[in-house]
């Protein structure tokens, strides 16, 4: 049941960018330090080393460290941990490794770049699940950046492999969400990534978004979310205004995302993944954003 029609408030997770220094190094006091005032800015929980993270440029320890590191801040409960890899060995392995470290939420994108066929998704899933342990494990689905695509019938059977609990899906429009929707069964959790697009996601069926860019502007997301399951119009249309702003101005760029951490005095750093320097405008219409923003509170 969605949150559209049951009064609760549809979920808000942050995908948090992975903070390096100069050099290169993940920088683990500043990550710390962001997935912290992330935390308490209201969010409903961090999604650490994912594609926001630049998780291709991570080693497996790297992305172990990083998952200490918001689990040292945050509770277990506020913590989905990504484990995904092309190839299901080396999601096991980080599976274990960070189920051994505390965290209780796993999520593993498709196998990528070779399109992965029906039963070896089935099989990478059923081992990243038995290796998660009881942990709760989401499907990522990003067909664009991985070559795998995911029918609903598909997600359907995936569905019903013990320990897998939801999926976040990375399509744009909520015709993909609908059409999930109506293949999986009752209390499977199904996050978008389409930022802006939390009112009509939860409307087709979704429980809310994982946002990047509500790392560093969480505050017309989290009202956006709030007025949708207090069934306010004049809020609502007010919040998607903002929403629609912020998730345009920043879109999906990593680099504009960590410039606007340092616009708000929060930690950041450099990246380590092929990533332009955005144009002068672009920066521009970020310094505008981040202008009309009351200040966070910096942890």
């Amino acid at each position: 049941m969605s949150a559209d029609t049951d009064g609760r408030r549809p979920v808000v997770i942050a995908a948090v960018p992975t903070l390096f220094a100069d050099d290169g190094s993940v920088d683990l006091h500043r990550n710390a330090q962001l997935y912290r005032s992330i935390s308490d800015s209201g969010v409903d929980a961090l999604f650490v080393a994912g594609t926001t993270g630049e998780f291709p440029a991570l080693d497996d320890r790297e992305r172990v460290d990083l998952v200490r590191a918001a689990l040292d801040v945050a509770p277990a409960s506020r913590v989905i941990a990504h484990v995904g890899a092309a190839s299901s060995r080396q999601a096991v392995r980080l599976t274990e490794q960070i189920r051994a470290a505390g965290a209780q939420r796993l999520a593993a994108i498709t196998p990528y770049f070779l399109p992965a066929g029906r039963q070896s998704l089935n099989d990478y899933y059923a081992r990243v699940c038995d290796a998660a342990d009881g942990a709760g494990v989401y499907a990522y689905i990003y067909p664009d950046l991985t070559n795998t695509t995911v029918r609903p019938d598909q997600l359907a059977q995936l569905a019903r492999l013990p320990g897998l609990v939801g999926a976040k899906v990375s399509m744009g429009g909520t015709a993909p969400i609908a059409a999930y929707a109506a293949a999986i069964p009752p209390g499977f959790e199904l996050l978008s990534g389409s930022d802006a697009e939390l009112a009509p996601v939860v409307r087709a069926g979704g429980h809310g978004v994982v946002s990047g860019v509500s790392s560093a502007v969480p505050e017309p997301f989290l009202a956006l979310a709030a007025a949708v399951a207090s069934h306010d119009s004049g809020a609502e249309r007010e919040a998607q205004l903002r929403a629609d702003e912020a998730a345009a101005t920043i879109g999906p760029s990593i680099v504009l995302l960590k410039l606007a951490l340092g616009l708000r005095a929060l930690p950041t750093g450099t990246s380590r993944m092929a990533l332009d320097v955005p144009h002068h405008e672009a920066r521009n219409r970020l310094e505008r954003l981040i202008n009309g923003l009351q200040p966070p509170a910096v942890a």
